[in-house]
């Protein structure tokens, strides 16, 4: 199902490019080129991601294994067998997830630049 209407998408959904399929970002409201084809990003199974269920949790970072209703589901990689269902996925693209918004040092201790 790709696309190149961003109408169908919203500013922070996650999109993944059709032409090389692993280019992924997060939808920012601007319309894309014309001849660049997007689809909403879902995630694969194994595929790295972060997982949380709320604002207030902290990100778990595992491996995705598949899709229930409306939840994501995780396997714990330390030594258990137990699955994991959460509210949120977001991809694991090499950075922090979005939703941990860490401050300089210099803003947390005060100092002045």
């Amino acid at each position: 199902m790709s696309t190149n209407s961003t109408n169908s998408f919203k500013p922070g959904d996650w999109v993944r490019f059709t032409q090389t399929s692993t280019q992924i970002e997060q939808y920012d409201g601007k319309p894309y080129h014309k001849n660049v084809q997007v689809e909403p990003w879902q995630p694969q199974p194994n595929e790295f991601c972060w997982f949380y269920n709320s604002d207030s949790d902290i990100p778990i970072f595992d491996l995705f294994l598949k899709r229930k209703k409306f939840a994501y589901c995780s396997q714990h990689r330390h030594g258990t067998r137990n699955t994991f269902k959460w509210k949120h996925c977001e991809p694991y693209l090499g950075t922090l997830p979005t939703k941990l918004k860490i401050k300089p040092y210099e803003e947390t201790v005060g100092v002045n630049k």
